[in-house]
């Protein structure tokens, strides 16, 4: 949308808004490489232009916020909520609904989609902050409003507790359970929903068992070498299809499990 707006004279604007608009606003700029300052530039001209566009917004509990406008923007934008009879802070919140309203994320994976995206987290030397970067990932993915399993695959069970979850009994179904074929049901049954804020209902975590201590020994005796490499993909078959991303929290180690983990990399 073109305006009569030199981009580079530009002052700033303070409101309030509330966290959860300003949290997708910053995500949705992000994702589509578009300087926030445009976004609600584009917004607010939109909103002008036509108020009806533009839905009310909840702005209880609203906290500072700021931006750079082109200068007499939000001069024109007051005089325009005066006469609509409506707040200021409102006004910029509908402004920047209505610019997320329609710029929508067009690069989801499409439903046809065969796998989810992998990552995986491995050093072979402890404290390196493993779990850390896959839980803060997993956490960023999901905040950009996609669906993300996270696996603690380390029988330490550091990034289950970061989460604030409980590992799973050794006597219980486990991951390492599945990938040895020693369990029944289905793996799904044991995510744990991480439910904070943004990431309530698509952030979800696998979380670790000390059963996975064992799993590198009871790899290398099967006499199935491919078994060696294929048992964790084969293991999260089940989950493919429900997430765009899977990060794996790999264990301090350079045995059989972090050979499979890595296999799950492979194109396939």
């Amino acid at each position: 949308m073109s305006a009569p707006y030199d981009p580079e004279d530009r002052e700033r604007v303070v409101a309030k808004l509330p966290a959860a608009l300003r949290q997708e606003l910053k995500v949705r700029a992000a994702q589509l490489g578009i300087d926030i300052k445009d976004a609600v530039t584009e917004g607010v001209q939109a909103w002008r232009e036509d108020a009806s566009a533009a839905v009310p917004v909840d702005t209880s509990g609203a906290s500072s916020f700021s931006t750079y406008l082109p200068t007499g923007l939000y001069a024109s934008l007051e005089e325009d909520c005066k006469a609509r009879d409506v707040a200021y802070n409102q006004g910029l919140a509908r402004s920047i609904r209505l610019w997320l309203d329609t710029h929508p994320v067009s690069g989801r994976r499409s439903p046809e989609a065969q796998r989810a995206r992998r990552f995986v987290v491995c050093n072979q030397k402890g404290g390196v902050g493993k779990s850390v970067i896959a839980s803060g990932v997993a956490q960023a993915l999901a905040e950009t409003g996609t669906r993300v399993c996270v696996i603690d695959f380390d029988p330490q069970g550091h990034l289950t507790r970061y989460l604030g979850q409980d590992m799973v009994c050794i006597k219980d179904p486990s991951l390492a359970k599945h990938m040895l074929g020693e369990t029944s049901g289905r793996i799904r049954d044991l995510l744990l929903p991480i439910e904070h804020g943004a990431l309530a209902g698509r952030l979800f975590l696998l979380p670790s068992c000390k059963d996975a201590f064992l799993l590198d020994a009871r790899l290398a005796t099967t006499r199935h070498v491919r078994t060696k490499e294929t048992a964790l993909e084969k293991a999260l078959e089940d989950l493919e299809k429900e997430f765009d991303y899977i990060v794996v929290d790999c264990p301090p180690s350079l045995g059989y499990s972090m050979d499979t983990a890595l296999y799950i990399l492979q194109d396939p």
